[in-house]
């Protein structure tokens, strides 16, 4: 085996592992490991935008619309981690730490489905002004 395979599998282990040391402290109610939780995906939104400034110079578009995306990602998984994290500081009662933690979840995936699906109508549209503009060439 190679070993950059063998990084990578120590490195998705390792990530793995981490979340879920954090969320299990998260879920008892102490804030600070919200951060941890969400390490990997910010890991990943990072190199996303690391990956569009590669792009850039060979393919500017596209570089701009990865980096767009990503930044988007990212604004938006910090408002996650930041609501989750405050919900988490008033003093709740057992039961309520899950109802803490899910509000935030929730206004997160309403927004993420919500520019998924603007990003899919102007894909559409797009595609049908390209399918008039070639039909009528």
């Amino acid at each position: 085996m190679e070993i950059q395979v063998v990084i990578g599998v120590v490195v998705v282990i390792s990530l793995a592992l981490l979340r879920l040391f954090a969320a299990r402290r998260a879920a008892s109610g102490q804030r600070q490991f919200i951060w941890l939780v969400f390490a990997p995906t910010l890991f990943i939104g990072i190199a996303v935008l690391w990956v569009s400034v590669q792009v850039f110079d060979r393919a500017p578009l596209v570089g701009l619309l990865i980096a767009v995306i990503a930044v988007i990602h990212l604004w938006l998984l910090v408002r996650l981690i930041r609501g989750m994290s405050m919900s988490l500081t008033s003093s709740r009662p057992d039961g309520e730490v899950t109802t803490a933690m899910t509000d935030p979840l929730a206004d997160y995936m309403g927004v993420m489905t919500s520019l998924m699906l603007i990003v899919a109508v102007i894909g559409l549209v797009g595609l049908i002004v390209w399918g008039v503009v070639q039909a009528a060439s």
